[in-house]
């Protein structure tokens, strides 16, 4: 397990135990009064799902009438969820109202807008002239996301240091954090802060724990990272994009030089150890691992390959625990911590792809290597008679020119005639200073068979070579339409693996933190996106209380009986709220959504995803509410507390309501 270190500033590693034991259940005495927020990644679909999540708070009162969005202390993200949180954190300290934020956000990400502005960006030499960045697709969307999503924060203030400057009542997030993964030593790799910056040991870690803020003077370089970069970082997806390098991609005019960001983080080596110079002289990894680390260099990508939810953020976020009135330390840091998540259970199966039979696939490989081990005798055969043919043209061309004697016709006449030959040598001095230019090439088209070829560059007294020829000799007699089956299975299969199996069995272990952890009782939730889609019917549980109530309790009876009713009330899914689901559910995982996608009907791909995110939370919410509501805890509770879940349950029912008359209701008020 990943160590922790409360202090970022502190070197030393302290393990720290992540799952807690039913010991420490704590009922909430205060509930909604300080909660936690993950997204998932997704591309675009988890960026218009989180949307959809924070409006639900938005539109949520508490008593003095604030939005519930302010009791939302912490959010965690990851690749497309980081869209949605990094440009919510930076609206926060432009103190721009909700409603602005949603129709910005909402635009932005409409049709294929940001893709043209990256591809335009990369095709334009001037916009890389002169700089360390790299050029490359995902250098491309961090200029377009600085540009475009961020657009509305001034040029200068689009950095880590200005969202992390936010002391005013309105900035209620105390702490955020944009996940990446690091390609060292396969960690998460965290862009933690928060407005009391990282002075505070209640505050995370940057980075983790064995890439690590170097120094208190790199605080400063360190801040000045910009907020696109590390957006790029969180959503630099495999296979789409390369590596986000840093420190030389995270450089920009203006900003930190790439040796300065490079001193102001620290690695450490695994195996290195200082001073201890009998091992680490008969370590090739040792060895090797210093000089990476030395070099300062290291790459980022999706924030989802090691954590698609953002979870174990906010789990160990909820450990740093804060202090109570009196002194003492709470169990947990937030009421209520929950999970949006445009991922799944469900996984594509795996099919074995068929190649159809085409005429360029019917022949083996030794066929097609016959034939091109013939071409340079064809070619030569070819000059041959052409030589001898230009020749035979060229001296017949001449015959009117010697018996007629010289005239217009006659003279043209023989020009034209040795045209022919002139074309035979300029092919042939144009092929053999070709030959020689590719001598290689012509070297391998003299082996006659492929297990010479094969040899060629795998000896036979290496194991690669023997094992190597050995299957040439059976590939060599496949045909192509086989041979590709093949090919097509192993990356079928290997897709399959990495995009379903993996991350869905990292999705299974990180849940089991939280679903399967006692003290977490009354304070988890999960907001799936494919909740209410027919998809799901199958799976969906019924609405109930906390299974872990005691049955034996004497008001359980009572209790149960006023909770199910409120269930009958409450939760009536239309068929348009299912449609709208399913639609939401089936959504790709891209960066962009086309034209196709963007109708101006019902199945507009966007709307249904944000307006699957507001009535999948508010259905989630209601739930949650109405638990706590009627749990045996409830009359232990504070009269203040005690009203704001009723004023909330009330609200989540209305709201409720107008979601089963129409599943747009809360877009289309804030769109208009």
């Amino acid at each position: 397990m990943e160590s922790i270190i409360e202090n970022p500033l502190d070197v030393s590693v302290e393990a720290e135990k992540l799952f807690q034991d039913g010991t420490d259940f704590e009922f909430p005495t205060n509930p909604f009064e300080s909660i936690g927020l993950a997204f998932s990644g997704g591309g675009y679909r988890a960026a218009a799902y989180a949307l959809g999540t924070l409006s639900v708070f938005d539109a949520l009162k508490t008593e003095d009438g604030t939005s519930l969005l302010q009791k939302v202390k912490f959010i965690s993200s990851a690749s497309g969820g980081t869209i949605t949180a990094v440009t919510y954190v930076a609206s926060l300290r432009e103190n721009m109202p909700f409603a602005e934020f949603f129709t910005h956000l909402n635009k932005t990400i409409t049709q294929e807008e940001l893709l043209h502005q990256a591809l335009g960006d990369l095709s334009e030499a001037q916009n890389w002239e002169g700089l360390p960045k790299a050029r490359n697709p995902i250098n491309a969307f961090a200029r377009t996301y600085h540009n475009s999503l961020l657009s509305f924060v001034k040029e200068e203030n689009r950095t880590l240091d200005h969202i992390m400057s936010g002391n005013d009542a309105s900035f209620h997030i105390e702490e955020f954090c944009f996940n990446a993964s690091e390609f060292y030593t396969g960690l998460s790799f965290r862009f933690q802060g928060g407005p009391k910056g990282w002075k505070s040991k209640s505050g995370g870690k940057f980075g983790n724990s064995n890439i690590r803020i170097a120094s208190k003077t790199a605080v400063d370089t360190l801040r000045q990272i910009r907020l696109a970069d590390i957006l790029a970082a969180s959503s630099c997806f495999p296979l789409g994009f390369e590596p986000i390098m840093f420190p030389r991609d995270f450089h920009y005019p203006g900003g930190p030089g790439v040796d300065e960001l490079r001193s102001a983080l620290e690695m450490d080596p695994y195996s290195w150890k200082e001073g201890d110079i009998y091992n680490n002289s008969r370590s090739r990894r040792a060895t090797a691992e210093k000089e990476f680390t030395e070099r300062g260099e290291f790459g980022l990508m999706d924030g989802g390959i090691c954590d698609n939810q953002g979870l174990y953020s906010l789990l160990m976020a909820n450990k740093r625990k804060v202090k109570k009135s009196g002194g003492s330390k709470a169990k947990n840091r937030f009421d209520l911590m929950m999970v949006s998540d445009v991922t799944s259970f469900f996984m594509q199966p795996f099919k074995e792809p068929v190649t159809e039979a085409n005429h360029w696939n019917q022949d083996t490989p030794e066929q097609y290597w016959n034939s091109f081990t013939k071409v340079p005798a064809k070619i030569r055969k070819a000059l041959i008679i052409g030589y001898i043919a230009g020749g035979m043209i060229g001296c017949l061309s001449l015959f009117p020119l010697i018996k007629q004697g010289a005239s217009l016709s006659t003279v043209l006449l023989a020009v034209i005639g040795q045209l022919p030959i002139l074309g035979v040598g300029v092919a042939g001095y144009l092929y053999n200073r070709f030959k020689s230019n590719k001598q290689q090439l012509f070297t391998l088209l003299e082996k006659k068979t492929l297990e010479e070829l094969f040899t060629h560059y795998y000896p036979d007294n290496s194991f690669l070579g023997r094992i190597g020829t050995k299957m040439v000799s059976h590939l060599k007699q496949t045909k192509l339409q086989e041979l590709v089956t093949m090919a097509q299975t192993r990356a079928h299969s290997s897709a399959t693996m990495i995009s379903e199996v993996f991350l869905k069995h990292i999705r299974r272990l990180i849940y089991d933190q939280l679903f399967s952890n006692p003290a977490y009782r009354y304070r988890r939730l999960g907001n799936f996106i494919y909740a209410l889609s027919y998809t799901n019917a199958k799976n969906k549980r019924p609405v109930s209380l906390d299974e872990a109530e005691e049955k034996g309790d004497t008001t359980y009876i009572g209790r149960k009986a006023a909770f199910d009713s409120d269930v009958d009330a409450y939760f009536k899914l239309s068929p348009q709220m299912q449609d709208v689901a399913e639609l939401a559910y089936n959504a790709p995982t891209t960066l962009w959504f086309t034209p196709e996608q963007e109708t101006d009907n019902q199945h507009n791909l966007r709307k249904a995803i944000i307006a699957t995110g507001q009535f999948t939370t508010c259905h989630n919410l209601l739930k949650y509410a109405l638990q706590l509501k009627h749990s045996k805890y409830f009359d232990t509770l504070e009269t203040p507390a005690q009203n704001r879940i009723l004023s909330v349950t009330s609200q989540l029912a209305a709201m409720m309501q107008e979601f089963e008359k129409d599943a747009y209701y809360l877009y289309n008020r804030l769109a208009d």
